[in-house]
């Protein structure tokens, strides 16, 4: 049973995020570890093409386990797969003996997009952490709406 985990080098940003409580609201910024990984991972993907160069988490550092069975349960596999499929250019990943390797995908990129948020707080140290990953969200939404040409669909008229 694959498993996926955060490196205890940035344990400091995941209490941020998903341990401590948000002075008005109350709750974490990610409610469940599952929904943390993802966000790294989809952070790491924007910032570098592969994640080939990544090493792997060293067993000593590896903190809060996710098992791939929480991400099934939560329906969100899907982007594991996505991922794996990306990466490996082509579908043989799906297979049975290559489903690990969609796992360590996920765990690579969310390494680095650990990375990547960690030098946000670094760059916005007095920042509320609700508001630095927000404005950071907007402005790669923005980038990206910027970059896109949208094309309006004909339907016939």
């Amino acid at each position: 049973m694959p498993s996926v985990a955060f490196d205890s080098e940035f344990i400091n940003i995941f209490n941020k995020l998903c341990e401590e409580k948000d002075e008005m609201t109350g709750q974490s910024i990610f409610k469940f570890n599952w929904e943390f990984m993802i966000f790294l991972a989809m952070v790491g993907r924007h910032k570098k093409e592969s994640c080939s160069k990544v090493e792997k988490i060293p067993t000593n550092r590896r903190v809060k386990d996710i098992k791939d069975v929480t991400f099934e349960q939560a329906n969100k596999v899907g982007i594991v797969y996505a991922l794996g499929i990306d990466q490996s250019k082509g579908g043989d990943i799906l297979r049975d003996d290559d489903d690990n390797e969609s796992w360590l995908y996920l765990e690579k990129f969310a390494q680095i997009g650990m990375e990547e948020v960690y030098s946000w707080f670094v760059e916005f140290p007095t920042m509320k952490p609700s508001d630095l990953i927000l404005s950071k969200i907007k402005e790669i939404a923005e980038s990206n709406i910027s970059k896109k040409e949208f094309i309006k669909p004909n339907f016939g008229s």
